[in-house]
């Protein structure tokens, strides 16, 4: 499902990237180890692309 998400808002996925940026991401509604915050954590850190954000650019930027 957060995949799907992923590809139909990249630039949000850019947006997280850059707010998640040496941080850790968490979700204080889960009950479980099944978390929003872990999947979109999973999904940064095995795609190298969101490692190379720059803090400078925003989401809506024409240069991406």
């Amino acid at each position: 499902m957060w995949q799907q998400w992923v590809y139909e808002n990249p630039h949000l996925m850019i947006e997280l990237a850059n707010a998640a940026k040496g941080k850790t991401l968490t979700d204080k509604f889960a009950t479980s180890d099944i978390s929003q915050a872990r999947a979109l954590a999973e999904i940064l850190n095995e795609n190298p692309q969101y490692s190379h954000i720059n803090l400078g650019i925003k989401p809506n930027d024409p240069t991406l």
